[in-house]
């Protein structure tokens, strides 16, 4: 595998964002892309992925293994080149783990055995067989019959309505990132506790060198309630959990 960009070019009208950017990744090499909030970073990598790349005159060309991007279809890009979105819970598209393993087969158009015997090798490599099945209803009961609470005082303490608690439970309603965060606080959970259900309900766990990530786990850590967290959230001018 080999990508060439090569001198890259982006301008949002008068707005010039990239210039004259160019460099090779071969086969097997990790490069980081560093900088400062805003110089474009996310703009430059969209440009590898066809059907994400901003709108904007752009001159240069990139590569991958020789073949100019746009020549290359949807599938090859698809099957090819993979893309993982700032915010992971953009990308989750289903209940279950099963199902969001297959998901990329199931569009691919691949046929079910194949699909089957590639979604439970991946689930035996990375030891998610356990939980293959489980739904974000199952395991959200599983800690909530950990604790000593009634549901009444978890929609309360999670800033959530009786309602939309119970769907939840009921599994009618698959809750975001932020909303599994609310009731982690909302069943005083351990860190150890919220980062294994957020990796089982296939969430991007807490990574406390993002500064959000940080305030929220320290929240965790220090048995804050909720809405203690979304002040200091807010005073850091950061996105609250609701």
């Amino acid at each position: 595998m080999q990508l060439d960009v090569l001198d890259v070019n982006k301008s949002y009208g008068k707005e010039s964002i990239l210039h004259h950017i160019e460099f090779s990744v071969g086969s097997g090499e990790i490069v980081g892309l560093v900088g400062e909030s805003g110089c474009g970073k996310s703009t430059l990598l969209k440009h590898m992925k066809t059907p994400l790349t901003p709108h904007g005159k752009r001159k240069g060309e990139i590569l991958f293994d020789g073949k100019n991007l746009h020549e290359m279809t949807g599938r090859e890009q698809s099957q090819r080149i993979g893309y993982v979105l700032q915010n992971p819970d953009n990308q989750i598209v289903t209940d279950k783990v099963w199902h969001e393993l297959a998901f990329g087969l199931e569009s691919l158009g691949y046929k079910s055995a194949e699909i089957r015997i590639r979604v439970a090798e991946m689930a035996s490599y990375f030891g998610i067989q356990d939980w293959f099945y489980k739904n974000v209803a199952e395991l959200l009961n599983h800690l909530f019959e950990k604790k000593n609470i009634s549901k009444a005082a978890l929609a309360k303490q999670s800033g959530m309505s009786e309602i939309y608690l119970h769907q939840i439970f009921a599994g009618r309603r698959n809750p975001s990132r932020n909303r599994l965060l609310c009731l982690c606080y909302g069943l005083d959970a351990s860190v150890e506790e919220t980062q294994e259900l957020l990796k089982r309900c296939g969430k991007a766990q807490l990574y406390p060198k993002l500064k959000r990530d940080a305030i929220i786990y320290y929240g965790l850590l220090h048995k804050l309630d909720l809405f203690e967290i979304n002040d200091k959230l807010f005073d850091e001018n950061e996105e609250t959990l609701f």
